[in-house]
């Protein structure tokens, strides 16, 4: 499939704020189920303080990765996400059949359907830009394509 020349895509990175909560909480939460069921209730301040300090790095160091590497970008062909299993995708704006969302406790997804290979490409809908995203899409997606009802 062919691409667009790079200086005609704008990159979305997805914001760092939130991947970092929905890791940290995740993170503490299950540690501290495998705590209880290890040790019971004895000692369980300590527990949780040793977590906390200790899942802190890396939940920061997991949210820049996710942040960094898990990008969308917007070009006049279409839409370059992901699908399900991580693999890049670009779906041309004819293309888009039919948009729904999807919601990972705070985080926001569409799930892009195409009309001509039935596979789905996800875009997230939570950039460290969020006004120079709706802008792009407003900008270069088709009047009639159904993605504009989810962008405000």
């Amino acid at each position: 499939m062919k691409t667009a020349p790079q200086s005609e895509v704008t990159v979305f990175h997805p914001s760092f704020l939130s991947w970092f909560l929905l890791e940290y909480p995740g993170m503490f939460v299950v540690f501290m189920i495998l705590v209880l069921v290890n040790d019971g209730f004895d000692d369980i301040g300590s527990a949780a303080l040793f977590g906390l300090s200790c899942l802190l790095p890396i939940a920061l160091l997991g949210a820049r990765g996710l942040s960094r590497f898990h990008t969308d970008a917007i070009s006049p062909e279409g839409l370059h996400g992901r699908s399900f299993w991580g693999v890049r995708r670009v779906i041309r704006w004819k293309e888009i059949r039919e948009v729904l969302a999807f919601r990972l406790i705070h985080l926001r997804f569409l799930r892009l359907f195409s009309e001509v290979d039935e596979q789905v490409t996800w875009i997230s809908l939570f950039p460290a830009c969020p006004q120079v995203f709706r802008r792009e899409i407003q900008r270069l997606a088709p009047s009639d394509s159904p993605i504009r009802k989810f962008i405000a």
